[in-house]
Parts: structure tokens; sequence; C-alpha cells
């Protein structure tokens, strides 16, 4: 009899991010919208992110995330879409957590023409 086969570790589940959501004033980002993708090669979450909303302390939970290199993006009203350092969610680190400072556009666009050096008109 053949011995049973293990799915590959990629696709086993049990990973679960916190994100924390916070406005530039420090304020947690009441209602933003957080999505998780999958930074790996073999792209696991895609070709739809997870997400979901956080609470009145800006706290979002996503859980049964395979075991992958994720990062979560937040996006709010008022705010340029803002995203997280990778986290490693494997069998021995089943648990991760982000904190992500949204930015203004403005803070943004200052960003984007500080590191292009000019604009083009």
């Amino acid at each position: 009899q053949a011995a049973p086969t293990e799915p590959p570790l990629a696709m086993t589940t049990g990973g679960i991010l916190e994100v924390t959501v916070m406005t530039p004033a420090g304020a947690p980002a009441v209602d933003a919208l957080v999505s998780v993708h999958d930074s790996d090669a073999d792209m696991m979450l895609r070709p739809q992110p997870l997400t979901a909303r956080t609470d009145a302390q800006g706290k979002a939970r996503i859980e049964a995330l395979p075991w992958c290199t994720a990062f979560a993006t937040a996006a709010a009203d008022g705010f340029s879409e803002t995203a997280s350092n990778p986290v490693n969610l494997s069998v021995t680190e089943p648990f991760g957590s982000v904190l992500i400072q949204l930015s203004t556009y403005s803070n943004a666009m200052a960003f984007l023409l500080s590191v292009s050096g000019s604009v083009s008109t």
C-alpha cells in the first residue's frame, strides 16, 4: 500500500495576519480596506487577495492563510494605498502582525517627486 501523500507546504493553511492601520496623526484608521497578498512566486492568494475592514481600533485579522510570505495593503478615504513589510507565515511561525501607517495623497506625491527628482510638464 502506498504511503499517503502530504499536500505541498504552500497549500497548507493556518496562517493568521493581524493588521493595524493608523492615520498619519496616529489615530486608528476605522473601516479601512485591508488586502492580504502573497509575495511568493507561487502566488497562492491570487487572483484575488483576501480582504477585511478595520474595526474601531484600526485592526483587521485575516485567518486561514496559506503558508507563504504575505504582505498587506490598506486603503481609506483621503489617504493613499499603503503596503506593509512582508511577513513569513509558516508551520513554525503561523501568526504575523504588521502596522501600516497611511499617508495623505500630498505626502505620497511629495515622496514620488523627491524620488524622481523632477516633474515633466
